[in-house]
């Protein structure tokens, strides 16, 4: 390999950190802050699961979100469990400083 390109594979990393062009993950949110708490969760039965494997599969339930000036409900659904994870953690509005955000749930 030339010394050119030695030098081009360590100093075009370090360029674009130093410009914050780098690769923003996917998993990146802004977080929106709301300033009137969200309504009591909505009582959702749970269906039965009509899957060829149910155990692959765990109920996520529904929650409320915030859109267009107001809360909207967000209906229960089944979601397929990662390899490797057990449970669903269920998202949550929280409290902060700044008002009411949402943290998204995630699968452990």
């Amino acid at each position: 390999m030339s010394i050119a390109r030695k030098a081009l594979m360590i100093l075009l990393p370090a360029a674009v950190a130093a410009t914050g062009l780098g690769v923003v993950p996917a998993s990146a949110r802004v977080s929106v802050f709301v300033t009137t708490a969200p309504p009591a969760p909505r009582y959702e039965p749970i269906p039965p699961p009509h899957f060829r494997h149910p155990e692959r599969h765990a109920w996520v339930p529904g929650h409320w979100a915030w859109s267009h000036g107001q809360y909207v409900w967000v209906n229960g659904h089944y979601g397929r469990v990662p390899l490797g994870l057990v449970r669903w953690e269920e998202g949550r509005w929280e409290r902060q400083d700044r008002g009411w955000v949402w943290i998204d749930g995630q699968w452990r």
